[in-house]
């Protein structure tokens, strides 16, 4: 139990810092760019966008600091071994996929599929498969965690054509999480 104790103090003492840097910031960019996008259909739709976009981006990151804490206990708990080298590889490729390709790719099981596949078949990049995947999975049970407790939250009312061809009411439910995992800084 000391050993958690320890861990929320460093994870809290080192999020002030960790706010401010630039690939976090890059990150909350992003996750505006997407709140805004939907705030722009729902003011197509409504007249007015059904939640500020202010409070959209607040609550995304009070939830998202939230699941970073439990996955950097997660990995800390398990023992993943992150490496610096590796995790820039996997938000570079995360980032260009996402531009590239299709934003529905800005996920690092894609990035860490894509490169783990690199490094057994190619050997390059070299990393740990094994955390990189470990890393992975935590990440999805961190989201699935998030996605319980808040998912829900500014759902955006639909109608979508269903097969039959009859227009079905349904609730539109993106939600973007900046998950700080700062396990790194107290390995």
């Amino acid at each position: 139990m000391p050993q958690l104790v320890e861990i929320g103090k460093s994870y809290f003492l080192s999020m002030a810092s960790f706010l401010f840097h630039p690939i976090f910031l890059l990150v909350m960019v992003l996750i505006t760019i997407q709140y805004r996008r939907v705030a722009k259909l729902e003011a197509s739709f409504f007249g007015q966008a059904r939640t500020p976009l202010v409070k959209q981006v607040a609550i995304s990151l009070l939830f998202g600091t939230f699941g970073g804490f439990i996955g950097s206990l997660l990995l800390s708990g398990v023992g993943v071994a992150l490496s610096p080298t590796w995790t820039v590889y996997v938000l570079v490729l995360s980032f260009g996929l996402a531009i590239f390709v299709s934003p529905r790719l800005m996920c690092f099981a894609y990035s860490g599929g894509l490169l783990s596949l690199s490094s057994l078949l190619f050997g390059w990049p070299r990393i740990d498969v094994p955390s990189l995947l470990g890393l992975v999975a935590l990440l999805h049970m961190v989201e699935s965690i998030l996605m319980l407790i808040s998912g829900h939250l500014g759902a955006s009312p639909v109608c979508v054509q269903h097969k039959s061809g009859k227009l079905i009411g349904a609730y539109s439910l993106q939600k973007f999480w900046p998950v700080p995992l700062l396990a790194l800084v107290f390995m």
